[in-house]
């Protein structure tokens, strides 16, 4: 094995650590209330390690944004497949509660802060903003999430539908992070059942 290969591998962890360690302060903290002396603090990692991954904190702010993307979405397919192998006789369409499930384990797991992209938007407020596109980025790509499950209905207003299932969703996070309901996503899912019915 090379030895820059190597190094790598050695370093990998500590990229990480430093990953997750931001992500959690991020969370519970808010992205412009934590800086960088309290990462570092936090995560036990120098300046000049952290810059060596990162260029700067809003860098730093964009991977772990990504990572959680990619953590959701693998999240809500997973449970989506699941729903599939236990109930293989319903309806496609109905698979997207599953999505809601995963949700609310989310939320009862201990470590619910609110949205990561939710909140991430409303402190950098500006479009073009790099790290409010990959917050409205997350949204679209979990918008077309839902709308293949939706692929099979007749309905020619499936793309709308999905957005206003997603519409649906954000609002229980925010009823459950705001209002402390940890039940906020399984009273939202008669919403979805009622909007799923009356849309064909």
């Amino acid at each position: 094995m090379k030895i820059d290969t190597l190094k790598a591998l050695k370093s990998q962890p500590r990229k990480e650590h430093l990953l997750n360690t931001a992500a959690k302060l991020f969370a519970e903290h808010g992205y412009h209330a934590t800086g960088i002396d309290t990462i570092m603090r936090v995560s036990g990692v120098s300046k000049t390690t952290l810059y060596k991954y990162f260029c700067s904190k809003e860098e730093l702010i964009l991977e772990v944004l990504s990572r959680r993307h990619e953590e959701l979405m693998q999240l809500f397919s997973d449970y989506v497949e699941e729903s599939r192998l236990s109930s293989p006789g319903i309806a496609e369409e109905e698979h997207v509660l599953a999505i809601f499930d995963a949700l609310h384990d989310w939320i009862n797991g201990g470590c619910f802060y609110g949205c990561n992209f939710i909140k991430a938007s409303a402190e950098y407020t500006d479009p073009d903003d790099p790290i409010n596109v990959v917050s409205a980025a997350h949204k679209k790509v979990l918008s077309k999430f839902i709308a293949k499950l939706l692929s099979d209905r007749p309905s020619t207003r499936n793309r709308e539908l999905a957005d206003q299932i997603l519409m649906i969703l954000d609002g229980a996070i925010i009823a459950a992070h705001v209002c402390h309901d940890k039940k906020a996503v399984i009273k939202a899912k008669p919403i979805v059942w009622a909007l799923l019915g009356s849309s064909l």
